[in-house]
């Protein structure tokens, strides 16, 4: 798999209530997955997707609102959807990925 490169957090400074949560859906139409990715640039400091259908979102947005969000593009209330908050904080990660992906994790939020 090739994977997809995070959007840069520009310029701004990220707030200081900016959280990790874990975007997972089944599957969705390509038209919706563009919708999608638009949506997350305008709402995320920055994202990371590590699968077909599993993304890392920095965000100030809550997971009911990122849901609300996701449920205004066509296409989204029929797949399985699950966001959930999560602490990235390092002695609370552990697993097995690319070096690319912990490298993202330990970027200077």
């Amino acid at each position: 798999m090739t994977p997809t490169p995070s959007r840069p957090l520009g310029l701004t400074p990220p707030p200081q209530w900016a959280r990790y949560l874990h975007l997972s859906y089944t599957d969705i139409s390509n038209e919706a997955f563009s919708q999608l990715r638009n949506m997350l640039n305008d709402v995320a400091l920055d994202w990371l997707k590590y699968s077909a259908n599993c993304w890392i979102v920095y965000t100030t947005e809550t997971p009911e609102s990122l849901y609300q969000k996701l449920l205004t593009i066509p296409g989204m209330r029929e797949p399985s959807i699950l966001i959930v908050e999560f602490d990235m904080s390092p002695n609370k990660r552990s697993g097995q990925f690319p070096k690319w992906i912990w490298d993202w994790f330990s970027k200077s939020r």
